[in-house]
């Protein structure tokens, strides 16, 4: 599992193939830069490609959609049809784009994205299959607040409380990750290790209803949580209680994130939209309407969900969130998405 964001990440991919591959098949990988290095190389070594994604922009403008339509061009000039790329409202999983067992043989190798929607494509397309998966892989790859006991099956559950020890430690989510597939597997020990990992799962949720004293209100409309002198914390919870008790619509979190290259923890702000309010607000929507992309320092490949560079946070994201949030409040608003 890998995320291909910059160049480099398809150069490490394609330098780290195993002997022997005769196909590869890219699972939830978003149209990057990142993915085109990728296939580019692997298509000139001969190898077969196939693509299942559901990060298509759509209709989506400014430059970051602009800049994913284009690499989907570039990417379907070299492999054709085998590249699908559909847009979330029609897919939100990309689980739904294979079927069970559908790449299980021999020398076929599966790179998915690191995330939990990613996991469960892979084990769809490797015939690792159960009942509820697709509706799994649909809740995870969702908001934070929709994942709960009732909307997930019992080995899914258990893997959320387990991943909420594994917000900034990725040794820790791959762990949880190989537990689950382990669990599905057969492997009769793999779901006492999983059930171990997320123990402090009601720690983590009292955790969360302490602090949500620290909000902290910067406009009507818009939270702001430093995440840094905090202890660990369910978010999901969090955003429940949000949800509940103010006029939330976006929550920002500033936090530390780990860059893989160097393993240095930097400073990041989360912007997350919260459950109640995805039907009216569209991250996507409004940076696209403001040609704010990956060339601006922001990251957003879903529409309640993106990650900002600390530096273009003030002078980029802010003015764009609050004038959102000035036009939200206006009589003739449709509070579907940004003008």
């Amino acid at each position: 599992m890998i995320r291909l964001q910059k160049i480099q990440d398809g150069q490490d991919l394609v330098n780290a193939l195993p002997k022997g591959v005769r196909s590869v098949i890219f699972l939830d990988t978003p149209p990057t830069i990142g993915l085109l290095v990728a296939v580019r190389e692997i298509h000139h070594l001969g190898i077969k490609l196939r693509i299942r994604d559901h990060h298509h922009p759509g209709q989506n403008g400014g430059d970051s959609g602009n800049q994913s339509r284009k690499f989907i061009d570039q990417i379907r000039s070299l492999i054709g049809s085998r590249a699908v790329f559909v847009t979330r409202d029609k897919h939100p999983s990309c689980s739904t784009l294979v079927t069970s067992g559908e790449f299980s043989r021999r020398r076929k190798l599966i790179v998915a994205d690191q995330d939990c929607d990613g996991l469960l494509s892979a084990m769809k397309a490797a015939g690792l299959d159960y009942p509820g998966l697709d509706q799994d892989a649909t809740v995870l790859d969702g908001p934070h607040p929709a994942r709960t006991s009732l909307t997930l099956s019992p080995s899914a559950w258990v893997l959320v409380q387990a991943l909420t020890r594994a917000s900034s430690r990725e040794t820790v989510k791959s762990e949880a990750f190989t537990h689950f597939v382990a669990h599905h597997s057969g492997d009769k020990t793999a779901w006492g290790k999983l059930i171990e990992m997320g123990t402090d799962y009601q720690e983590l949720k009292a955790n969360a209803q302490r602090i949500f004293r620290f909000l902290e209100a910067v406009a009507p409309g818009l939270w702001y949580l430093n995440t840094h002198t905090q202890p660990r914390f369910d978010r999901a919870t969090l955003q429940r209680l949000i949800g509940e008790r103010t006029d939330c619509i976006f929550l920002v979190y500033k936090e530390l994130v780990r860059l893989k290259a160097t393993g240095e923890l930097i400073p990041r702000f989360s912007i997350t939209v919260i459950n109640s309010h995805t039907g009216r607000a569209n991250l996507q929507e409004i940076f696209a309407r403001n040609n704010v992309g990956a060339g601006a320092g922001v990251v957003c490949n879903a529409p309640f969900v993106a990650y900002v560079d600390i530096e273009s946070w003030e002078p980029v994201v802010l003015p764009i969130i609050l004038g959102w949030l000035d036009w939200l409040q206006r009589p003739q608003s449709s509070l579907v998405s940004a003008r």
